[in-house]
Parts: C-alpha cells; structure tokens; sequence
C-alpha cells in the first residue's frame, strides 16, 4: 500500500480557492495574506436571457486598491470565448502592471501561448457535459479528493467524455484506487495506463495527464527513470506551476534518492498553494525523510491546522514521533489513524517502543490477520523497527508478489532503515531492479 501519497493530491487542477467562494467573512489583505499572494482576482456573473454580464477586477492585496477592472458582455454560447477573453486581458494586465513588462506584440504572444497551455484538453462544448458521463466524472473526482474503499468508479461509462483532464482525473483515480488496495492492483493499474495514454491521444501536452504516467510508471511499472522522464515532461508543460504536479515531483525526486530536490519541490509546493493541508503534509514526509525533523513538525501543525480530520496525518505524526523518541506521543497520534493497516502497524510499533512487549506481538499478530493481502508493506516496515530482520524480509517478498506500489520509494523512508546493513537489502533491490542510492542514508 502506497500511504506515502496523499489519497487527496489528485492532479487535477485544483480550481483554488474554493474556501473563499462566496466570501463574506474576510477581506481583500486577510485573503492576500493567506493565500501569499500579491494581488486578487474577483468578479461577479448577472445573466439575462441568453446573454451574461461578468465583471472582473483586479485587486492589490496588500493596499485594497484596484489595479484594472473590465466588463464582458457576451453571449451563452460564445462562454468559453469570454473566459479565454478574460484570461488573456488579466495575464496581460498582471505582467504589465505587476511586473511592469511593456504590452506590445511580443508579450501578447507570451499571453496567448499561456492561455493556450491553461486550456490543453478542454472542451469545445460551451454545455455542461450530461447524462451518466456527467455522473462518472463527478465520481471520479469524488474519489480522488474523499478517497473510501466504498467510492465508486463509474469512469469506464465515461466513453462520449472527449475531455482529456477527465482522462487524466479517471487515470488519477483508478490509480488511487490501487495504490490502496481498494481494488485489484494489476488490473486497475491497466485501466490507469489505458486512461492516461487516451489522456495523452487527445492532448499530448497535457501536463496532467503526464503526472499521471509518471505515478503509474513508478508506482506500477517501478521503473523510476521512465517517471522522472514524464515528470520532466510534466513540469515542462507547465506542471512547474500547478501544486499537485510539483508535489508528485518531489515524491519522484525523494525515490531516487536526491533529498534536497525532494524538500524543495515540497516547499515550492506550499508556496503555491499555502492553503492545501496536502502540500504540507507532503512537506513533512519528504522532511521526515531528510531528516529534517523540526520543519516537519512545523508543516504537520500547518496541515493539521487545515484539515485536522485528515486521513494519512496521524500516521505521518505517528512516524514522526518514533523517530524523535517520543513513543507516547506516537502512540496516541497512531491510534487516530482511520487506514487499518497503518494504525495497527503503528501502534505495535509504539508500544514495543514503551516496553509493552506482549502488548506489541498482540496488536503484530491482529495487523497480520487483517492485512495481509494488502498491507505487507506496512507489516515489513513494523517488523524492520521491531529489530526482527527476517519477518521483515519475509514481508518485503510478499509485499513483491503483491506488486505494492510503495516499494518504488521504501529507500527513502526512515522506519526501514534498519534493514539497509543487511546483505538481504541489497539483493532485494536488485530484484526491484533498483539502484541503492547513496543519498538515502
């Protein structure tokens, strides 16, 4: 089970900030300030008939002054021509007046080509898609941000979608589906494959639907240099930008070993969206990770903060705690785990820590009765902590034959690091076809 991606961090474009739609309650300079951002984009829609009114202004966070206003006046069926209206005339106004860049024909071009880039994969019909297609899509995106093993993934009705971010959304959940055993894993790691490589059909430069490949080519396939490739490719397109694409890079760049990237990316991450409680808890792994264990403190407070009811933080918390000799703490933090195999693992883990020794085998021998089939990761990395090497490697191998998609990166992560003086590590990696990568301890 791969609990070291957040279920929540799908990729597609997070439409932010949904906390303020409707904003009644905050003004200008306190959402500037949460948001880290300089300026404020708002607007209001008043239809009439078949025509609509949008009025967009531009607002300076940090005085409460207007920067540009504009209205649109259009018709219904010309919708997708006044937002791509409205884009270009905000980049355009943003670089003249924030950057201070001259509007001539150059920057027009440097507009357009952004425009573009936003708008890959969308599609040309103004109407809201309907009937079951509608329904899928919305499943999809329900799974990726409320992920249950109860969710639903009605993606495979989702044939008259031509959308290509839908693609890349049903690749995204099919793929989280696996990483948590909620569904077979071969299989429904095809399904991703087979979705994103439509994704890709439809719009090859799609930056989404290439993160997309990137997680299935290291999640699945485990081949790490294939997904730094699409990654690459990702951000190349644009993905530098986009919060979840930046936070799939850094759980890429934690894989191969290079830990400084893989902090940086996690914190270039929270700098572009400073309200996903996914980001900084992305952010306390990959610190977790490098050892930076007091900035992880700070970014777990921060994720709590945003979301204290969070699947994967208690157990993130839990690690944490073990690892700063805190055993108390982590106990507590592991015991509000909601994903089974994490919370048993973790308790055993902490209370063989407190010296609870019959406590611990008790709680291992419950984790092992009950996940098994789709927690041998988390069984191998408790019994690594434990100091009994040969359960551990033992798991490790049916953890292969279960194809988790949490080996790809289990160099990285500190419980295991136990294991790493053993001669067994090594010929494991070697059947992982991995290399051992100095920078991981």
């Amino acid at each position: 089970m791969c609990w070291r991606r957040f279920p929540a961090c799908g990729l597609l474009r997070a439409r932010r900030p949904f906390s303020f739609r409707g904003n009644t309650g905050n003004d200008i300079q306190t959402i500037g300030r949460k948001l880290n951002v300089a300026a404020v984009l708002e607007g209001s829609v008043r239809r009439a008939g078949r025509r609509v009114r949008i009025t967009a202004q531009l607002v300076q966070a940090a005085s409460d002054s207007h920067l540009w206003s504009e209205s649109y006046d259009r018709e219904l069926d010309d919708i997708l021509a006044v937002q791509d209206d409205i884009a270009r005339s905000v980049v355009q106004e943003l670089r003249s007046r924030l950057l201070g860049e001259k509007v001539d024909a150059a920057a027009s071009a440097r507009v357009q080509a952004q425009v573009r880039a936003a708008t890959r994969g969308r599609t040309e019909d103004p109407r809201p898609t309907s009937g079951i297609c509608s329904d899928a899509f919305s499943s999809t995106a329900s799974t990726r941000t409320t992920p249950s093993p109860a969710s639903p993934i009605s993606g495979r009705r989702c044939r008259s979608i031509r959308a290509a971010r839908a693609w890349a959304g049903l690749a995204g959940a099919y793929s989280n589906q696996a990483d948590y055993g909620w569904a077979p894993v071969a299989k429904t790691f095809a399904l991703a494959h087979a979705a994103a490589l439509h994704a890709l059909e439809l719009e090859p430069n799609l930056a989404e639907a290439h993160a997309e490949l990137c997680w299935i080519e290291m999640c699945h396939e485990w081949d790490l240099d294939a997904a730094a490739s699409s990654c690459a490719r990702a951000r190349e397109l644009g993905g530098a930008g986009d919060r979840s694409i930046v936070v799939v890079a850094s759980v890429v760049a934690d894989s191969l070993g290079r830990k400084e990237e893989a902090v940086a990316w996690a914190r270039r991450a929270t700098a572009l969206d400073p309200l996903s409680f996914i980001a900084h808890g992305n952010l306390a792994l990959r610190c977790l990770n490098s050892d930076l264990l007091n900035e992880a403190d700070t970014a777990l407070d921060e994720a709590f903060r945003l979301n204290p009811r969070a699947g994967l933080l208690p157990a993130v918390l839990g690690t944490l705690r073990l690892v700063q000799g805190r055993p108390d703490e982590a106990l507590a933090a592991f015991q509000q785990e909601g994903i089974e195999a994490l919370r048993l693992s973790g308790i055993g883990m902490a209370q063989h820590a407190l010296g609870r020794r019959t406590e611990s085998e008790a709680t291992m021998r419950q984790l092992i009765d009950r996940c098994a089939d789709n927690g041998a990761l988390q069984i191998a990395e408790a019994f690594a902590y434990l100091g009994d090497a040969d359960q551990a490697f033992e798991w490790l191998d049916r953890a292969y034959l279960q194809h988790d998609s949490g080996l790809p990166q289990m160099q990285s992560w500190p419980l295991l690091r136990k294991l790493h003086g053993d001669r067994r590590w090594q010929l494991f990696l070697d059947k992982m076809g991995f290399k051992a990568r100095k920078n991981f301890d």
